[in-house]
């Protein structure tokens, strides 16, 4: 959705069919009462898929912790959309990314609450797996925000999350793709 300069929260081609009516018209009034439902239509259309994200997210989370703490795998490389996620993983074996799976979906029923905290960089980095990705480190700044799913994960991290591991639903395999020599690629989604 683009809009001029963030000012507008509405598509600039929408407010291009204004540009030739009359002031109070009742043309102008049709036309723009059309425009506002499409901003509107556009607005909880974006909405309604940042929320199908959020679950992917923490379920990501869980993935990745658990990726670490039972193969020793950090994540290099990863995206998530409404629709789907996909992380890679260092790991030889693609049956692995499957049973990882299974476990996170034994943790998402558990219905933990996920915290935020925030600490210092300097505390931050005592705490083991703070950071799971392979070749990048958060931005530099003192103070990190942390994300915790008590007794499943710790990690740095400044996108939104679901209040509770039971939001997240079901975690499904897409599929587990082999993207070279100890490097494996699991597509997953999430189900209510």
């Amino acid at each position: 959705m683009s809009s001029e300069e963030g000012n507008s929260p509405c598509p600039t081609e929408y407010a291009s069919i204004f540009s030739n009516l009359t002031p109070r018209s009742p043309a102008a009034a049709a036309i723009g009462y059309m425009a506002l439902t499409l901003c509107i239509f556009e607005f909880f259309s974006t909405l309604m898929a940042f929320k199908g994200f959020i679950p992917s997210h923490t379920a990501s989370h869980i993935i990745a912790s658990i990726a670490y703490n039972k193969y020793g795998a950090l994540i290099t490389g990863g995206n998530i959309t409404p629709e789907y996620a996909k992380d890679d993983f260092d790991v030889e074996k693609k049956e692995v990314l499957q049973d990882i799976v299974s476990e996170a979906n034994e943790v998402a029923r558990r219905g933990i609450e996920v915290k935020v905290l925030f600490l210092s960089k300097e505390e931050a980095l005592k705490i083991p797996g703070v950071v799971k990705l392979a070749e990048r480190m958060p931005p530099e700044q003192e103070t990190w925000r942390i994300v915790e799913i008590p007794g499943v994960d710790v990690q740095a991290d400044g996108g939104p999350h679901v209040k509770n591991t039971g939001e997240i639903g079901t975690i499904e395999t897409i599929k587990v793709e082999n993207r070279g020599k100890g490097r494996k690629r699991l597509y997953y989604t999430v189900r209510p």
